[in-house]
């Protein structure tokens, strides 16, 4: 990801250099004008840089709170599966002699791994405690009461609000990473057709104009089907 986002800055800063350098210098400008990159179209490719820009930057702003409420999800979920451990624990030892309880209220499942199950888990174990006097009442010498477990059933509500604002968030992403690759795919084929015009103009005659807009030739090494014939024959 951090190799695409890199990539994606810099073809960005390379064709706003293109751009702002056609743009500024007229001579350049006029010749590119004949083959359709007047005025308007390049202030065109230079709008799509911007938008592109614009949405890398809520992207960003989206990841690093995907990635703040992570950690605060990933923290409570820890805290959560602790106290709720110890409390079927302690709930376990106190109906040793009542069976049936233990069964009722399922103390004897292991606690759920991942945050939805446990979620699912918790919440019933917690709901089943409010809405089932007789089994606060068994456990009167804890000093279990509707308002104590209500404490912890509203702490599950807390991390359930945000396990979902986290896929909020990454449904934010994926969108804005979609529409920005739709957006790079049209400054690619943009910037295609520029650079085929700009060498059409420049390549052979000035190509000290093409550096000067960003655009450095490959130097290749002469093939020998290219040397001169004199040449050739003095080598041999």
């Amino acid at each position: 990801m951090m190799r695409l986002n890199k990539k994606i800055a810099k073809f960005l800063s390379q064709s706003r250099i293109t751009l702002e350098n056609l743009i500024e210098d007229e001579s350049i400008k006029s010749e590119a004008e004949v083959y359709g990159f007047d005025d308007q179209r390049l202030a065109q490719g230079l709008t799509i840089i911007n938008e592109i820009e614009t949405i890398n930057h809520s992207i960003s702003v989206s990841r690093g709170m995907q990635a703040s409420l992570s950690f605060s999800i990933k923290k409570a979920f820890r805290i959560q599966s602790a106290r709720f451990s110890a409390l079927k624990l302690l709930l376990k030892t106190t109906f040793r002699e009542a069976p049936p309880l233990v069964e009722e209220m399922l103390l004897n499942q292991h606690t759920k791994r991942t945050i939805p199950s446990f979620l699912s888990q918790a919440l019933n174990f917690y709901n089943n405690c409010i809405n089932k006097p007789h089994v606060l009442a068994a456990a009167a010498e804890l000093k279990l009461t509707p308002e104590k477990i209500q404490v912890e059933l509203n702490r599950l509500l807390q991390l359930r609000d945000m396990v979902k604002q986290h896929t909020v968030f990454k449904g934010d992403v994926e969108r804005l990473v979609a529409e920005r690759d739709m957006k790079m795919k049209d400054l690619k084929q943009y910037m295609k057709q520029l650079k085929i015009v700009l060498l059409l103009l420049f390549k052979e005659d000035s190509p000290q104009l093409l550096e000067r807009l960003g655009i450095f030739m490959r130097n290749r090494q002469r093939r020998k089907s290219d040397t001169p014939p004199d040449q050739a024959d003095e080598a041999a």
